[in-house]
């Protein structure tokens, strides 16, 4: 949406400690930025399947950072201590929160929390920079509910629906490429020559085999132009 990645922040809880509060979880890791650009190639370079590794990939590092940072592996509150120390004692503020990496760090472009509940409800929060979005979430068995807010009145180009919708597509584009990515390695179960570790979907001939009739890609390209038919579909025009 917005062509680059900023710091983002997520809470953590630190309940388990003596008066223990959050840790922040930065969500925007290396590896989620190589599947988002996985995903988002003007020219669909990257194969389905090296996208799904890559989804893999991002979900493990999301879920170590999490484990790190509700087990107090974090950095943040620990900077956040050593800044609170030096104020205490009447000293200089360190170098290090003066310099542009720390500033950039400390800049959440997006503060974004999981708050799950099984009633059809969600939260709201606003931004916690102007020029930033708030999106809190709660995933439910069947859907994902969510709130984005932007501040009204800024210059930086944020919008709230542009963002919600950009969000409805990545969640559609995972689910697809997900659902055909588990559904070709059933299929190459009975035809292990076309094992996915080997090479991307051969849709054509997928297609031939499984007798699916509906599928808008173009030849040998999975997802291309981000087109993806539902696991329903494909069940329903498999018959």
């Amino acid at each position: 949406m917005h062509g680059k990645c900023g710091a983002t922040y997520e809470s953590g809880s630190l309940r388990r400690y003596h008066l223990g509060r959050t840790e922040t979880i930065r969500s925007c890791t290396l590896e989620a930025q190589q599947f988002a650009r996985a995903m988002t190639e003007q020219h669909n370079e990257t194969g389905s399947h090296t996208k799904y590794e890559l989804f893999l990939k991002a979900m493990q590092a999301q879920r170590q950072y999490t484990t790190d940072a509700i087990n107090a592996k974090g950095i943040d509150r620990h900077l956040l201590g050593l800044r609170l120390i030096a104020a205490e004692n009447n000293l200089p503020k360190p170098a290090l929160y003066n310099h542009i990496s720390y500033k950039r760090a400390m800049h959440y472009i997006l503060s974004t929390s999981q708050v799950g509940a099984k009633h059809d409800c969600v939260m709201i929060y606003g931004p916690a920079v102007d020029d930033g979005y708030g999106c809190c979430y709660n995933p439910r068995n069947d859907s994902i509910n969510y709130m984005v807010t932007t501040f009204k009145i800024n210059n930086e180009g944020t919008n709230a629906i542009e963002f919600s919708n950009h969000f409805n597509s990545s969640l559609t584009d995972m689910r697809s490429l997900i659902e055909v990515q588990c559904w070709y390695m059933d299929d190459v179960q009975d035809n292990p020559q076309d094992d996915h570790r080997l090479k991307d979907i051969d849709v054509p001939t997928l297609c031939d085999r499984t007798g699916v009739q509906v599928w808008h890609f173009q030849p040998e390209k999975t997802f291309a132009n981000n087109e993806c038919p539902s696991l329903t579909k494909l069940k329903q025009d498999r018959g």
